[in-house]
């Protein structure tokens, strides 16, 4: 189907033709009619930048203004749509699919974008509430068909991650991300999460998620992929729509209709053009064609008439002139006000020159009926003139103000000084315009500024510390709270506060710690070892074995919130000696060498296997150049402070712990936590793809005896390897995913002869 054959049609109660008007007089004009009817606006501009600086100008006097915003650039629509402008859309058809009074104002390119139907639209938001049953793959299916990207980690609006039975989502609309728990196919909870830490806070019972695409059909087989949807959606409809279709009772209004009709036919031209030249696989099909408009339907607004009493049924005259136009002859400035007031009409003047307001004034003899107001008290009938002119009030009165810098409340006092007396204010600007006197005495007072309020801030700041809880039923961790108050008694804060000599008062604060933490819980929430690993290493090799101990101590007792990440780097620390770190081999490019550190990879590795047995999400890993002894093929986890991490989340539903110890010789690390309703046996298997032979080589010394030979390096094949983490229930296999593909080089086998 071409574009070509849909005929632009917008069903409305009423058009308007809006021509002559300047920007800010349009913007009085939509807004009074907004205010006295009982119907939408759509507003509709030549240009993007018209549009955005009329929805500037009118959200001055209403939030119940949206944009509905599209490039003016057909490229775009080639390349790549503007996120942001995709967003801006988005959240106006959200904001009006639920009906309500608003102003839409949208351009030429925006009127005619394509958009699904209302109702397809309305039969696609997801609605969630704790204790629905729900099947989660089906509905990861249903975010994903909404436009939702599906990531490792949340990060931005638009995106959604999977760990386990929790779903991450950060729904177009919302302040902050939402974390969906499940309890097998039941929503166990619902709460907002924080992008930096992961964590969990706010719990909500109900959520709505809209979506985040302005491309849905009914047949979703038939769209295989975004960027397809987004050139051709015409093709998989008989019928298309607009923004138009979203707004019950609108009045629609252009502004400028001739320039909006005349860039039409210019891009229409332009289109056809496009369309012959470019290739196929870039070619997009988005548009109305409204070149059969005519003109008759259309109400001509060519005077400005009955601004204040505005009568949507009946034709409405509008004029405006630039001021600048009447500057060299101000008799006729007199002469056609004196008409517009005599036959009835209002009149508004918007002058930001003070001098020039003065100049008007003075030429006009009907100075009863002359207004000096703003854009929301313009009087029927009379002379309003509206005028910014911007004061600057010397030593204005400040008053008392405090924040918090670590420790400690920094608290700074008021300045007494002038406040201006807004009431007097606009009569004698008045008086002054009309008598033309040169200068303007302002009405400032000067007056006190309110005094510290102790007691008021303590209030506002002192919170009692929280522990830590757990509850069985249902089951819910609640984590510690810090509380705060001054490190001082009240008097003594009131007392410094008196010093009226100081310009910033500090007052000390003290972190109350609760008596009961995450980690007292114990076997409460950590009763359960979700995943284990050991590993042998030599203890009597003291470098490599101070190494271990201090990797160890620092990873055990760690606490992971859901959805918390854990750093093996940012835990243990820098391999400096100042921390403790001995010297001990390690690999170095495919080579043993010395070095800082040496033998805390046997540490992140066993740390690996332990917490892929319960089952938590790897966010990053590497192996080592070759391959280690003290694990399976596959199964190691290289670390090297700066350049290779290990990183994991906690994908679980609730908190979890490591415990690790290094004793005689063993190395155990353990994932403690809770079993969630459904718990997999976790188990590994690893194909071996290619093997590279090692090489034999031969070095001479003296301290060998003569014909005997010694082994001063051991060989290693290399190895490129697949590993499978296997999911099990019972002796059923659920899954089998590819953990990684790693190549291990080989290391040459070195024999010392006598020299």
């Amino acid at each position: 189907m071409s574009f070509f054959d849909n005929l632009f049609r917008v069903d409305t109660k009423n058009e308007y033709l809006v021509t002559g008007l300047s920007r800010e007089l349009n913007s009085i004009y939509v807004y009074d009619h907004f205010k006295k009817n009982n119907d939408n606006i759509l507003l509709v501009t030549n240009s993007l930048y018209e549009a955005n600086d009329l929805y500037n100008r009118i959200s001055n006097y209403t939030d119940k203004v949206l944009f509905f915003p599209m490039d003016d650039f057909m490229s775009s629509e080639v390349s790549a749509l503007s996120p942001e402008l995709m967003i801006e859309r988005l959240n106006t058809l959200n904001k009006v699919i639920n009906s309500g009074k608003y102003i839409v104002i949208c351009n030429l390119m925006g009127l005619l974008r394509y958009l699904p139907d209302k109702n397809l639209y309305k039969s696609k938001i997801v609605n969630l509430g704790v204790n629905d049953d729900v099947n989660r793959d089906e509905l990861i299916n249903s975010f994903f068909e909404l436009g939702y990207d599906k990531v490792p980690l949340v990060t931005k609006t638009g995106e959604m991650a999977v760990r386990g039975y929790v779903v991450d989502i950060f729904p177009i609309g919302f302040d902050n991300p939402v974390r969906i728990e499940f309890w097998g196919d039941t929503i166990d909870s619902i709460k907002y999460f924080d992008l930096d830490s992961q964590s969990s806070n706010k719990q909500i019972d109900k959520i709505s998620i809209y979506p985040f695409t302005e491309f849905l059909v009914d047949n979703k087989n038939s769209i295989d992929s975004k960027l397809y949807k987004q050139k051709y959606l015409s093709n998989f409809s008989d019928i298309v729509y607009g923004i138009w279709n979203y707004l019950d009772n609108f009045t629609l209004i252009y502004y400028d209709y001739n320039q909006i009709i005349s860039s039409y036919r210019f891009l229409r031209e332009s289109i056809i053009n496009y369309d012959n030249e470019i290739s196929d696989n870039i070619k997009t099909n988005y548009m109305f064609d409204i070149s059969d408009v005519k003109y008759d339907n259309i109400i001509y607004m060519l005077e400005f008439d009955n601004l204040i009493d505005l009568d949507v049924k009946c034709k409405h005259n509008f004029l405006s002139y630039n001021i600048d136009n009447y500057m060299g002859n101000f008799e006729k400035i007199k002469i056609s006000i004196h008409k517009y007031i005599s036959s009835g009409k209002t009149v508004i003047m918007c002058i930001d020159d003070k001098n020039v307001v003065k100049r008007i004034v003075t030429y006009l003899d009907i100075l009863n009926d002359v207004i000096i107001t703003n854009e929301n008290e313009i009087v029927k009938n009379k002379i309003n003139i509206i005028n910014n002119i911007s004061v600057d009030i010397p030593n204005l009165v400040i008053e008392p103000s405090y924040y918090i810098s670590d420790d400690t409340l920094v608290i700074t006092g008021g300045t007494d000084g002038n406040e201006l007396n807004k009431d007097k204010t606009r009569d004698l600007l008045l008086s002054t315009i009309i008598n033309n006197q040169k200068s303007l005495s302002l009405p400032v007072e000067y007056i006190s500024s309110n005094s510290i309020d102790i007691d008021k801030i303590h209030d506002e700041i002192y919170c009692e510390p929280q522990n830590a809880s757990v509850t069985k039923n249902p089951y819910k961790i609640s984590a510690e709270k810090d509380g705060i108050d001054f490190a001082i008694s009240i008097d003594e804060a009131k007392e410094l506060a008196s010093n009226k000599d100081a310009s910033e008062i500090y007052i000390p604060l003290k972190y109350i710690k609760p008596e009961i933490t995450i980690a007292d819980l114990g076997e409460d929430i950590f009763g359960t070892k979700l995943g284990t690993s050991t590993t042998i290493y030599d203890s009597t090799n003291f470098n490599r074995s101070t190494n271990i101990d201090i990797a160890c101590e620092r990873i055990n007792g760690t606490i992971l919130e859901p959805g918390e990440t854990f750093s093996f780097n940012k835990v243990v620390g820098e391999r400096t000696s100042k921390n403790g770190f001995k010297e001990a081999l390690i690999y170095n490019g495919g080579e043993v060498d010395y070095g800082l550190g040496g033998g805390i990879c046997q540490i992140s590795s066993t740390l690996y296997n332990a917490v892929l047995k319960a089952n938590l999400e790897i966010v990053e890993r590497k192996n080592h150049s070759m391959t280690v002894s003290y694990l399976p093929i596959g199964q190691d986890a290289s670390v090297s402070y700066g350049s290779v991490d290990f990183k994991f989340t906690n994908s679980r539903t609730y908190p979890i712990k490591i415990v690790a110890t290094a004793k005689a010789g063993v190395i155990t690390v353990s994932v403690l936590g809770v079993l969630e309703k459904q718990e997999y046996v976790v188990t590994f298997e690893t194909e071996i793809l290619e093997t590279t032979d090692y090489k034999t080589t031969y070095e001479y010394s003296s301290s060998v005896p003569v014909g005997k030979e010694e082994i001063k390096q051991v060989g290693k094949n290399g190895y490129k390897c697949s590993t499978y983490k296997i999911l099990s229930l019972g002796e059923k296999e659920v899954s089998r995913t590819l953990l990684s593909t790693d190549t291990y080089k080989s290391q040459k086998e070195i024999i010392l002869k006598h020299k």
